[in-house]
């Protein structure tokens, strides 16, 4: 029967990492024994975006009713489990007053209605249950310490280890680690519930990585049983223990063969398991089908069938065994009868199906996915018709999966999967080549996901070489102890074959795997240059040292002798590595450990056709995980990795749909930039100042200056001293978006003045954001920073750049000194911030042309855009997310009032409207968002100029305070029709400005104030000597420039469009007073 088809969503996620991040994903099946309810883990990203949780959830098993959510725990849940009665049991994670961190715990949701509630604690936590299908049994496997007597005294001795900080361990056996994390001291075991009796005592280490099954009526329970043998042989056993009593017995043990996945059949009589032979240098493992009825021997089932099981289940009459095999680059579900051993496939699309949950009436549950759909529930009924249940909506893919089949050197066919982006246009290829290696490209993979790829123009290849499963014992047999012989050779026949096809660019190659698929891609890299770049993830480099240091290497000694592993040792090839090479590995990987990274990172360095220069540059990186283990699953550095690979996947052989061209910034990888900071407009009048202070200030720091003519730019340079006579000079034009591409792409920062922004900026935001380069500039233009925000704050989080506007007298005061009142009021204790106001108590300096034709450009924005004088009428328009602001009411930028009704020590003074205040209150209000609230949901802020205490004052200041509501109110609207020649006339040109000696005469205080929430007053205060605009201004951009450049440890870890103190905000609280500029905070009462 054909499947019934899904229900397809919207969405678009595979363009934006975030959006892929927050798909829901659905694994964990558990089926009620009478079949009436189903329930799924869900994992989802937390509100903070760093981490998965899980939660359990039920769905429809007769697909008529929206799924819903069952758990709500901070920490999440999983590992649902029905009992006889209906209750689900999962484990959580519920973090209590003396507890914060506590092990997972046995919790139970009653069928009958209610809140869940804690079934049982054991001191090292709960790792697994089993409920019983027609008895009220269940029974958990949960670790003890090895000389604990009971549960209580294991509960003492770790609060004693803790107590002292002790984590030693002592092993006598082996092994000692487990992928991620070490084994000990304590051991695995097996309770009753109910009693909270220890089924299996004195079992050391023989239930670890085990697997069991309870019996419908709970009497008994059959376990693997890992068997010590001489040196670190190791193999699994099949045990049988009475639950009553505890007897204990070996229902099958061989030598030369592990016996796991026991699966009892409901009627009691007989126990299934899948039997796995040892490998040995000249033949690979082989996993077949075995039942045994108790009282009699074992027996094969299915023995023509070559195929290896991967999960075994009885339908509930026990009749049939229901098993799941790959096959062919899908994942089908077959029947087997126990008693005749004949197999029958139940599924008949190109799916793989997991978590096969059989149900009475024929009926069984599972989840579906394939390369072109996630992990999914389907209902599938006896007559085989498959029907997707009500989840989550199916993302759309960015372009078509097929199927490409070579043909080996002997024949042998070898297929793959091939995605292709959308359109029409020849795209670069990447070979992504599997792990295991026994395992096949056949079913979605949250972590190797080739969509992610294909979104930004690759085309990905998939194949299934030799070693692969679902093709038989023979296809896995070719390769076996010769990982450089045909799993290469099919490898570039899949390649050969893929770059026939007329959708792909054979000039544009790539390739790419992780665990053994990075050892083949470390083959590759020695044995063509076929390919223009190379990913090696957690790979093998080096098997002589790999074999003894792997977790477990008694199984990679039955694999290849020494002989055998020296001679497909890639290693041995690093002197004909010519290609590109990006290397990743987790740190926490102990099946591949760090050493192999560490190794193949110095040899490349040192001794492939592509070393280190002499100023330790080379075309090679190194991408680096300290906490991540064999897959990096934590969200961001999931993000990081697909960021990372694809900047260097698009440097290489790259596509122009690619949004990561450089993402070095968001991850700390050490690149060598050619520059610390880049000044550009340095031949400007304000860039001029910057250029000048930079050279007074700038240190060891490595600038250049830029510009569009190179010989303005050296004459700019030659004013400057001797220690900026080696500042290089780098040619670069706003009208020009290479020239501004390849500026941001040789630096860490670039600060600019070349203004207006509105006109000449967002070309090199643009570049700034895509290179993954700190950004600074002077605007104080909102339009033009709002512009920055909607356009480019999101690829600048993905690649790691600081997109930094407002580093002048606009808004450095502003923002800076609320920062430090948060900062003083935090120290004290003294609550969140409310009404807050910033006076400028005293200010003088000239205005440049510049910054005039800023002001008239925003002028003429306005009165042309009703849009953009909406935007300015909103106190929150540069918020990152609007509607989560809160409403306090109207927040007027143009205000006329008395001292005394900011701060009793200003009474008798009158304050009038500050020209600046509507791009620095937002500047402000955004920084509040972006630090998560920190001053506070009612605070309020504005700012106002003092216009002294004398009489005239109060005409001075509605004098002021209408003029400023005269320009932004006629002038917003009616600018734009004024004769430009006659506003040309009137106004200084840009590059003009205050003359020396009135920038030295120019001087700024302003005095912030704010009263907390318990009612406590600071002010803090804010000053320079030198024209606001000009000498001050360059001293705060440089600073601003500068702690980008040379601080970028103590930058906040925020990425995007941010304002200063987001960016770096503690850093220019030290930096500035040590550059002059006057900064204290002051408590009033």
């Amino acid at each position: 029967m054909r499947a019934a088809p899904l229900r397809w969503g919207a969405m678009t996620v595979f363009e934006d990492l975030d959006d892929y991040l927050a798909v829901p994903r659905v694994s964990g099946l558990a089926i009620s024994p009478d079949g009436s309810r189903l329930v799924a883990t869900v994992s989802t990203l937390n509100e903070k975006r760093n981490e998965f949780l899980s939660a359990i959830w039920e769905l429809d098993p007769n697909g008529q009713q929206p799924a819903r959510r069952l758990t709500h725990g901070v920490k999440g849940e999983s590992a649902p489990v029905f009992t006889a009665g209906g209750d689900v049991l999962f484990l959580a994670v519920r973090p209590g007053e003396d507890d914060d961190k506590p092990p997972a715990a046995l919790w139970r949701l009653p069928a009958a209605g209610g809140e869940a509630f804690e079934a049982l604690t054991m001191p090292g936590g709960i790792a697994g249950a089993v409920s019983a299908r027609a008895a009220d049994v269940t029974v958990v496997a949960a670790p003890l310490l090895p000389s604990s007597a009971g549960v209580d005294d294991d509960k003492t001795r770790r609060e004693a280890r803790k107590e002292n900080k002790v984590s030693a361990i002592l092993h006598t056996g082996y092994p000692v680690r487990h992928w991620d994390h070490d084994l000990g001291p304590d051991q695995p075991h097996l309770f009753d519930v109910d009693g909270t009796r220890d089924l299996t005592p004195g079992s050391g280490a023989a239930l670890r990585e085990s697997s069991f099954d309870l019996s419908a009526d709970g009497d008994f329970v059959v376990t693997s049983w890992r068997v010590t043998g001489p040196g670190t042989a190791v193999r699994v056993a099949l045990v049988r223990i009475d639950r009553a009593t505890g007897e204990r017995s070996t229902l099958v043990e061989e030598a030369g063969a592990d016996l796991e996945r026991p699966a009892i059949a409901p009627d009691g009589h007989a126990v299934a398991f899948t039997r796995e032979t040892h490998s040995t240098p000249t033949s690979p493992p082989r996993i077949t089908l075995w039942c045994m009825r108790f009282g009699e021997n074992p027996v094969e089932l299915a023995e023509g069938w070559d195929r290896w099981p991967a999960s075994v289940a009885w339908t509930p009459d026990s009749s049939a065994l229901i098993v799941t095999a790959d096959d062919g680059g899908r994942g089908p579900i077959f029947s087997v009868d126990p008693a005749s051993g004949r197999v029958t496939r139940l599924t008949h699309d190109d799916f793989t199906y997991t978590d096969v949950r059989p149900a009475p009436g024929g009926v069984i549950f599972a989840l579906r996915s394939s390369y072109a759909v996630p992990p999914h529930p389907v209902r599938i009924d006896s007559d085989g018709t498959v029907t997707a249940l009500p989840c989550f909506e199916v993302p759309d893919l960015p372009g078509t999966l097929t199927e490409v089949t070579a043909t080996a050197a002997d024949g042998t066919p070898i297929r793959s999967w091939l995605t292709l982006p959308d359109g029409d246009e020849p795209a670069p290829l990447v070979l992504w080549i599997h792990g295991g290696p026994l395992g096949s490209w056949n079913s979605w993979h949250w972590r190797w996901n080739p969509w992610l790829l294909t979104a930004q123009g690759y085309a990905v290849l998939m194949p299934d070489p030799g070693l692969s499963t679902g093709y038989g014992q023979d296809f896995i047999a070719r390769g076996w102890g010769a990982w450089g012989a045909e799993p290469y050779t099919d490898l570039m026949a899949a390649t050969d074959a893929a770059c026939a096809h007329p959708r792909i660019d054979a000039s544009r190659t790539a390739a790419m795997g992780g665990s053994f698929g990075g050892y083949m891609a470390n083959w590759i890299a020695g044995h063509t240059g076929r390919f223009k770049a190379i990913v090696t993830h957690a790979s093998l480099w080096a098997l002589d040292q790999f074999g003894p240091t792997t977790d477990g290497a008694y199984w990679w000694a039955r694999e290849m002798t020494p002989e055998m592993a020296q001679h497909n040792s890639p290693h041995r090839f690093v002197g004909d590595i010519a290609t590109p090479m990006l290397v990743i590995h987790g740190d926490k990987d102990y099946r591949v450990p760090i050493g192999e990274a560490l190794r193949l990172w110095y040899e490349l360095l040192t001794y492939s056709r592509l070393p280190a220069d002499e100023n330790g540059d080379s075309p090679h990186r190194f991408l680096y995980y300290p906490t991540e283990n064999h897959w990096v699953l934590s969200p961001q550095h999931a993000k990081i990795w697909y960021q990372v690979v694809l900047a260097f996947l698009g440097s290489t052989c790259g596509t122009s749909r690619c949004s990561c061209p450089n993402c070095s910034g968001s991850v700390g990888i050490v690149t060598q930039r050619e520059f610390d900071l880049v000044l550009y407009g340095a031949t400007g009048f304000a860039g001029k100042l910057t250029a000048e202070y930079l050279a007074r200030a700038g240190g060891a720091a490595r600038i250049a200056l830029a510009g569009r003519s190179e010989e303005r730019l050296r004459a700019i340079r030659d004013g400057l001293g001797a220690g900026a006579q080696s500042w290089p000079l780098v040619t670069a034009d706003a009208t020009s978006q290479t020239s501004l591409d390849a500026m941001a792409a040789r630096t860490q920062v670039v600060v600019t003045t070349v203004g207006p922004y509105a006109r000449y900026g967002m070309p090199l935001v643009a570049a700034c954001a895509a290179a993954g380069t700190d950004y600074a500039d002077l605007t104080g233009e909102t339009t033009f920073i709002r512009d920055s925000i909607d356009l480019h704050h999101k690829q600048a989080v993905d690649t790691g750049a600081r997109i930094v506007h407002s580093c002048g007298f606009d808004s450095v005061p502003s923002d800076l000194t609320v920062y430090a009142l948060y900062q003083r009021a935090l120290a004290d204790g003294a609550g969140e911030l409310g009404d807050t106001n910033l006076v400028v108590r005293s200010s003088a300096g000239g205005v440049s042309g510049g910054t005039v034709a800023s002001m008239l450009e925003l002028l003429d924005t306005l009165s042309s855009d009703p849009e953009a004088r909406a935007l300015m009428n909103d106190p929150y328009t540069l918020s990152p997310d609007r509607g989560a602001e809160p409403e306090l009411g109207a927040q007027p930028d143009v205000r006329w009032r008395r001292g005394a009704e900011i701060a009793p020590e200003l009474a008798g003074y009158w304050t009038g409207a500050f020209a600046m205040a509507a791009p620095n209150t937002r500047i402000v209000r955004r920084s509040n968002a972006l630090l998560n609230y920190a001053y506070g949901r009612r605070f309020e802020y504005a700012e106002q100029m003092s216009l002294g205490r004398s009489v005239a004052a109060p005409l001075a200041a509605a004098v002021v305070t209408g003029a400023n509501a005269f320009t932004l109110g006629v002038g917003g609207r009616y600018f734009n029709r004024l004769p430009g020649g006659l506003v040309s006339k009137v106004v200084p040109k840009p590059g003009t400005g205050p003359s020396e000696r009135a920038r030295e005469r120019g001087h700024y205080r302003v005095e912030t104030y704010t009263t907390t929430t318990s009612g406590a007053r600071y002010v803090t205060s804010m000053a320079q000597q030198g024209d606001p605009g000009y000498k001050s201004t360059a001293v705060l951009l440089g600073e601003c420039g500068l702690a980008l450049a040379t601080d970028r440890e103590a930058l906040s870890e925020r990425r995007g469009v941010l304002t200063p103190v987001a960016a770096m905000g503690d850093v220019l609280l030290t930096r500035l007073p040590a550059a002059g500029v006057a900064l204290e905070t002051t408590k009033l009462g």
